[in-house]
């Protein structure tokens, strides 16, 4: 017969007796029966108890009443934060360094490290941090180098003080192209077979490399047949090395946990009622009239057409879902060298977004004061896609730099609205995407950020001046 988890709650009852202990307690399920145990570990479904005559089991948490999982929760916390570093003395720490070129490991857990100082250990520089998540990112000079190839990117996130993953991406169809010198002409075929001649050569390499250290295992990661990655798994105690090769897009390498590759890109999900709850707190009302979103991690571009990709790695990230801008341009379809059209972006991130339980929703409609309004109140950042252009930019910045010597904001509203700005912002130049993320209706100005780096965080323009550079379109994230 199947033990189901009543029948072992109920033999747990037969086993218990009276033997006190310091650590023993009262444990209740459900059904108001009660046992008295200690807890011997805790994972993230389930409890391990031994009952006062030494009897061990195995429960899953939902066995309990919410006290009782409660009490769990707060045990696992606080011996997971007394628990010293765990070791990882196991693997040849040298050895794995000398093979990467760099010091990614230390004889302490990457699990347990602080991000900041792993940064720091890896010359990453710091790219965002919010009060949930974290990133450093480099993007390296040409004699760079991490498994005898040339890594383009190498970012390291975390999340509630520790590290949660490094991810490095080698010959891409974004950052490569400059390489190549064939901006003029993108999608030749000369620049296709160089971009795939590169990326076999990198692919090669660190699967040499690697090889020294274990034998891999393939897997496939994502269930949406367009960002689909086979890769090749390297399992190194509690490391999970994952390169994943994908034909005229990228070569990209992650160190995750073995819980993650396990999970193959799938993410459990965050009801729509608490995501929703999420975004409304992070609202920021400010005595100067400014309504701000907060905590929308920065996520740079670097010196490739990206602006959209790297918009919506923002998003995701900004609601807890692991998002990578690398992914999501092969989802929309993006150029070499970047740049996208947007209706194959807005498809193919939402196909991802499907996989994720998530939902884009895409908007026809100019940049109004109410409509800005109305997404913002809410905690909804608005991805907003606009010709951005040099007089538009320069507008930009000249009004955040003022902005920020300004005590009085209405006589800052007097100022801005009597700039005749308007005849200098015609609907040219470049398409981009970046994010409105605050409004202040007192001014009639609009928060933008673009997906640049440090400095481009925040930047303000008056509503009329977004609206005469706007193409219309807008495209948001639900919850």
């Amino acid at each position: 017969m199947k033990n189901t988890p009543v029948v072992y709650f109920i033999i747990l009852l037969l086993f218990s007796c009276s033997i006190a202990s310091a650590e023993i307690r009262e444990f209740k399920d459900k059904q108001g029966r009660t046992i008295r145990a200690e807890i011997v570990s805790v994972s993230e479904s389930d409890v391990s108890i031994k009952t006062e005559d030494g009897k061990s089991f195995q429960l899953k948490l939902d066995v309990f009443d919410e006290p009782t999982q409660q009490y769990i929760r707060e045990w696992k916390q606080k011996n997971e934060e007394a628990a010293p570093p765990k070791s990882t003395a196991t693997l040849d720490i040298k050895k794995i360094n000398e093979l990467f070129g760099l010091p990614v490991f230390s004889e302490t857990s990457l699990w347990e490290e602080d991000p900041k100082l792993a940064a720091v250990r890896l010359l990453l520089p710091k790219e965002s941090k919010t009060d949930f998540v974290e990133s450093y990112r480099l993007y390296p000079p040409s004699n760079y180098q991490i498994l005898g190839a040339h890594p383009f990117s190498v970012v390291l996130y975390g999340a509630e003080g520790k590290v949660t993953e490094i991810s490095m991406v080698f010959a891409n169809k974004g950052d490569s192209i400059v390489v190549f010198g064939e901006l003029t002409n993108r999608q030749t075929k000369n620049a296709t077979a160089k971009l795939q001649e590169f990326m076999d050569k990198d692919e090669a390499s660190i699967k040499e490399r690697l090889n020294q250290l274990a034998t891999p295992t393939s897997s496939i990661f994502g269930k949406d047949k367009n960002t689909r990655e086979k890769v090749f798994i390297w399992s190194l105690d509690d490391y999970r090395i994952v390169l994943s090769a994908q034909d005229g897009e990228y070569v990209g390498l992650r160190i995750i946990r073995p819980e993650v590759a396990e999970a193959k890109g799938k993410i459990a999900m965050t009801s729509f009622s608490k995501t929703r709850a999420f975004m409304k707190s992070q609202v920021e009302k400010l005595e100067n009239g400014d309504v701000l979103i907060k905590n929308i991690p920065m996520v740079d571009q670097g010196p490739k057409g990206y602006c959209a990709p790297a918009v919506f790695e923002r998003c995701f990230r900004y609601i807890g879902v692991p998002a990578d801008m690398y992914v999501l341009a092969m989802a929309g379809k993006t150029m070499l060298g970047g740049g996208t059209y947007i209706d194959d972006l807005v498809d193919g991130i939402e196909r991802w977004a499907k996989s994720q339980g998530r939902k884009i929703n895409r908007k026809k409609t100019g940049i109004t004061m109410s409509v800005v309004k109305s997404y913002i109140d809410d905690g909804q950042p608005i991805a907003w896609i606009l010709s951005s252009s040099p007089n538009f930019n320069t507008i930009a910045n000249k009004r955040t730099a003022m902005r920020k010597e300004t005590l009085d904001m209405k006589v800052w509203a007097k100022t801005i609205a009597g700039e005749d700005t308007l005849k200098y912002l015609a609907p040219v130049g470049y398409g981009h995407v970046c994010l409105i993320i605050g409004y202040n209706a007192g001014t009639k100005e609009v928060a933008i950020s673009d997906s640049w780096g440090k400095g481009f965080e925040l930047r303000w323009v008056r509503v009329d001046e977004a609206d005469a550079v706007s193409r219309g379109e807008i495209v948001l994230l639900e919850p």
